[in-house]
Order: structure tokens, then C-alpha cells, then sequence
């Protein structure tokens, strides 16, 4: 249902990244991860444009930690070791990037 919604709102509001990255964070629970990267690099796309134009706007380290998710559940270690790493540059705080980034060394 929540990958439905996104969508609609997508078909609303093309190019907001938000609900490309909220979409992608659905499609990465239902499993679907080459979707969810889709989704996650479009809204990283969309993001930079808005950061462009919005000088106050926060970088959503988000995104690269969704990517980094995909790609380490698909195997990929390499490409989400540096996705995660580019969220927890954006957002070195963030306990959940950390978790996922020792996670993945761990694997």
C-alpha cells in the first residue's frame, strides 16, 4: 500500500525527491531492491536540484544509507560500504548509519 501512495504522490509532485526516497525506503522493505535503488537515485538526483536552489536545505544522508541497504542486501559490499559512508559523512551522528555500515563490515 505504501509503494502505491508514493507513487500517487509522485504523479503529484515529480520533482520533489521525497517521495522518490520514501518510495525507496518502501520498496527496500517489500524486498524489492533494484527498484529501491531506482528509487534512491532518482531521489538523490531530484535532492541536488533542490539543494541548489534551497542554500538552507540539509543534505539527506539518508539517501546514500538507503543505497548502501540495497547494495549490501543484494551482496554488493564494495558499493554499500561507500554509500554508507557517504550518509555517515552527510550525518556522522546517525547511530543507524554507523549499525549499518559495522553490519556490513561484519558480513
Amino acid at each position: 500500500m505504501a509503494i502505491k501512495d508514493f507513487t500517487a504522490a509522485i504523479k503529484y509532485d515529480p520533482d520533489c525527491s521525497e517521495g522518490f526516497f520514501r518510495r525507496g525506503r518502501s520498496q527496500y522493505y517489500s524486498k524489492r531492491y533494484k527498484e529501491a535503488i531506482e528509487d534512491f537515485k532518482t531521489a538523490e538526483k531530484k535532492h541536488n536540484i533542490e539543494l541548489e536552489l534551497d542554500k538552507d536545505m540539509e543534505k539527506n544522508g539518508g539517501i546514500p544509507d538507503g543505497l548502501g541497504m540495497c547494495y549490501h542486501a543484494l551482496g554488493n559490499f564494495e558499493e554499500a560500504l561507500q554509500n554508507y559512508n557517504d550518509g555517515i559523512s552527510e550525518n556522522p551522528r546517525n547511530t543507524d548509519f554507523l549499525i549499518n555500515l559495522s553490519q556490513c563490515e561484519y558480513d
